[in-house]
């Protein structure tokens, strides 16, 4: 059916964006500390 392949994609995208936002929050965190 299409609704489970709906909701693996719609899972799939909040992982990515999951994993993105966890690279941006890390990344930041060693600016932050190369400035300091």
């Amino acid at each position: 059916m299409a609704l489970s392949t709906l909701l693996i994609t719609l899972c799939a995208k909040m992982l990515t964006i999951d994993h993105d936002v966890s690279e941006y929050i890390y990344l930041n965190k060693r600016q932050a500390q190369v400035k300091s």
